[in-house]
């Protein structure tokens, strides 16, 4: 398995997903935020909770090749939470 990180516009981010079954979007925002931009087809894993739902996060993203964490501020709570999802790899 290859693993790499990167950050992706938005506009690369619907390229890559658009009608590739194999693409998960994280959504890592609180739920205040979610709300009001929500994302389509995501998974909600709010950042607050993020490390008690790894499990949770494992099963629903297992047959997934490529993992796409977002938040309201990518480079805030995106990054940490892709650390600790890497650490149970």
């Amino acid at each position: 398995m290859t693993r790499s990180v990167s950050y992706v516009s938005a506009a690369k981010l619907v390229a890559m997903a658009h009608g590739n079954p194999r693409v998960a979007i994280i959504d890592v925002r609180d739920e205040e935020r979610r709300y009001e931009a929500h994302i389509a087809g995501s998974h909600h894993f709010a950042s607050g909770s993020f490390a008690a739902r790894l499990p949770e996060l494992a099963r629903a993203t297992s047959d997934k090749d490529t993992l796409v964490f977002h938040c309201a501020l990518s480079k805030v709570k995106s990054p940490p939470s892709l650390s600790s999802i890497l650490a149970k790899l």
